[in-house]
C-alpha cells in the first residue's frame, strides 16, 4: 500500500490526465464501432483511409504518454541531483567550519599567549558570521576559558600597573562583542523571547581587567573576582553580581586612560550592587551612576567579602 501511495505521489497530474484520455478515446471508439453508431464501408477508400488514420492516432497516444512520463522522470532526476549536490555543498561547508571551530578551540591550549588570542579571535568571527550554528557553542567555549584559563600567572604588569592577562581579557571582550550582536542575540532567544543561554562567568578571576563598550547583560558574575577591574560603557542590565568581589573596581570608566570615550556603565541597580562584596578599605567606585529603577545615585553599602580560606 505504501508503494502505491509513493507512486501516486510522484506521478505528475499531466501523466495521469494523458493516460486517462487515451483509455477514454479507446473506449469511445470501441463503443462506437461495436454499436454501429458510425457505419464504415471498408470497400470505400475514403472510409478506409479515415479508419487507418484514426487507428494510427490511437497507437501514437501511448507513445506520447510514455514520452511525457519519461520527460517527467528526467526532470525529477535532475532536480534530485541538484538537491543532492546542494546538500553535499552545505555539508562540505559545515565540515570546514567545524574544523575551523576545532582548530580555534585547540589553540586555546597553546603555550604562546599570542596563539591563544588568535584562537579567541577566530572563535568570535565564527559566532558572528554563523550565529545559527556557533553562537551558543562559542559563548560556552569562551566562558569556560574565562573561568578556567591556560595555567600560569593571570595578572601581568603593563606600564607599571597590574593588568589581567591579555588572553583572558580577550576571551571576556569577545563574549561581550558576540553578545552585543543583534542578529546573534535573536538566534539565542526562543519563540517566547526568553534567553536560551547567558554568559556564565561564575567564579572567574577577572582582577585588573579593562573592559569597554561591551554588552554583558544577563551575565552571571556570581563569586567572580573583579579586584581592581575597570568597566567603561559596559551594559550590566540584569547581571547577577551575587558574591562578586568588587574590591577597588571602577564602574565609571574614568580609569580607562587608553580610551577616548570614558563613559559610565549602564543598567546597574542598587539591588545588584548590594549583592556584591568588597574590601571596606578599597570599595568600588560608582560615582555619578544612576539606578534606572529608583533614579537615585548608586552608593556602596560596605558589605565586606568573607575571609579567603588559605587552605582552599
Amino acid at each position: 500500500m505504501s508503494r502505491i501511495r509513493h507512486v501516486l505521489t510522484h506521478c505528475s497530474r499531466r501523466y495521469w490526465a494523458e493516460l486517462a484520455t487515451f483509455f477514454v478515446v479507446v473506449l469511445s471508439v470501441s463503443i462506437i464501432l461495436g454499436t454501429g453508431l458510425i457505419k464504415l464501408d471498408l470497400g470505400n477508400p475514403e472510409d478506409l483511409r479515415n479508419l487507418i488514420l484514426s487507428l494510427a492516432a490511437l497507437g501514437a497516444l501511448p507513445l506520447a504518454v510514455w514520452r511525457s512520463r519519461s520527460g517527467q522522470r528526467q526532470a525529477d532526476a535532475t532536480r534530485d541531483q541538484a538537491d543532492a549536490t546542494g546538500e553535499q555543498a552545505r555539508n562540505a561547508v559545515l565540515a570546514r567550519l567545524n574544523d575551523q571551530f576545532s582548530n580555534a578551540a585547540t589553540m586555546l591550549g597553546h603555550d604562546a599567549v599570542a596563539v591563544r588570542r588568535i584562537g579567541i579571535q577566530s572563535l568570535q568571527n565564527l559566532a558572528l558570521d554563523h550565529p545559527e550554528v556557533y553562537y551558543v557553542r562559542v559563548l560556552r567555549t569562551l566562558c569556560d576559558y574565562a573561568r578556567e584559563p591556560f595555567p600560569g600567572e593571570k595578572v601581568t604588569i603593563l606600564g607599571g600597573s597590574p593588568r589581567l592577562r591579555s588572553d583572558i581579557q580577550g576571551a571576556v571582550q569577545a563574549i561581550g562583542n558576540i553578545w552585543n550582536d543583534e542578529n546573534a542575540k535573536h538566534i539565542g532567544r526562543t519563540a517566547a523571547k526568553e534567553l536560551t543561554y547567558v554568559p556564565n562567568l561564575i567564579g572567574a578571576d577577572l582582577s585588573y581587567a579593562r573592559f569597554w563598550s561591551l554588552n554583558l547583560s544577563y551575565a552571571h558574575f556570581g563569586d567572580a573576582i573583579c579586584i581592581g577591574a575597570v568597566f567603561g560603557k559596559v551594559n550590566f542590565t540584569k547581571v547577577n553580581l551575587a558574591g562578586a568581589n568588587l574590591t577597588d573596581a571602577d564602574f565609571t570608566g574614568e580609569s580607562i586612560d587608553d580610551r577616548e570615550s570614558k563613559e559610565k556603565c549602564l543598567g546597574l541597580t542598587q539591588q545588584q550592587v548590594d549583592l556584591a562584596c568588597a574590601d571596606p578599605n578599597t570599595p568600588p567606585t560608582f560615582a555619578g551612576i544612576i539606578d534606572p529603577t529608583t533614579k537615585k545615585e548608586i552608593t556602596w553599602q560596605g558589605r565586606p567579602c568573607p575571609p579567603i580560606d588559605d587552605e582552599a
